[in-house]
C-alpha cells in the first residue's frame, strides 16, 4: 500500500510541475503578444496620422528601392526589409483605427487592403528564394492600394506634402 501511495505523490508533484512550466509558458506568450501589439502606433488625430505616413513612407521607399533595384540581392530584401514591412503592417493597423474613430469605413477598408498587400509582399520575401518579378507586381500591389486610399482622401504630393481634403476629418 505504500508503493501505491508513494506513486500518487511522484504522479501528483510531476503534474504540479507540469502545470506550472504550462502557465510559465502562457504567461511569455501573453507577454510576446503584448509586446508585438505594443508595437501598434496610436494614431488618434491627424498630427499622429502624418507621422505614421512619414514613418510608412520611409520604410517603404527603402524597401520598394531594393525590391527594384538592379542588384536584387537576397539579403537586401531579407531582415531589414522585413523589419520595415512588419513596422508598416502595424502602422497601417493604427491607421486603420483612426478610420474606425471616425467613422470612416471606406478609410478602413482601405487601410485593411494596403495591409493585406504588404503582407502579401512580406511573404513572397520571405521565401527561402523571392521571385523578384513576383515581388515588383506585389509592389505594385502595395501602391495601388495607397494610391486608392490617397485618392479619396488626401491631396498634395510628395514634394508640397499631404493634407486631408477638407471636410473629410474635421
Amino acid at each position: 500500500m505504500v508503493g501505491v501511495r508513494g506513486n500518487a505523490a511522484c504522479a501528483a508533484s510531476v503534474m504540479a510541475r507540469v502545470i506550472g512550466t504550462v502557465a510559465a509558458c502562457a504567461a511569455w506568450v501573453a507577454i510576446g503578444v503584448a509586446a508585438q501589439e505594443s508595437r501598434v502606433p496610436i494614431v488618434n488625430d491627424q498630427t499622429a496620422f502624418a507621422q505614421a505616413m512619414v514613418r510608412v513612407d520611409e520604410a517603404w521607399d527603402i524597401v520598394s528601392r531594393a525590391i527594384e533595384g538592379p542588384s536584387y540581392l537576397l539579403n537586401s530584401v531579407r531582415g531589414d526589409g522585413l523589419t520595415r514591412l512588419d513596422d508598416i503592417g502595424h502602422t497601417l493597423t493604427g491607421v486603420r483605427g483612426f478610420f474606425l474613430g471616425r467613422s470612416l469605413p471606406e478609410g478602413v477598408t482601405r487601410a485593411d487592403r494596403a495591409r493585406d498587400a504588404v503582407a502579401e509582399l512580406r511573404r513572397e520575401l520571405a521565401r527561402a528564394e523571392p521571385d523578384q518579378a513576383a515581388a515588383i507586381e506585389l509592389v505594385e500591389s502595395v501602391r495601388a492600394a495607397c494610391a486608392a486610399c490617397h485618392g479619396l482622401y488626401r491631396e498634395g504630393d510628395a514634394g508640397r506634402g499631404f493634407r486631408f481634403r477638407p471636410g473629410v476629418v474635421e
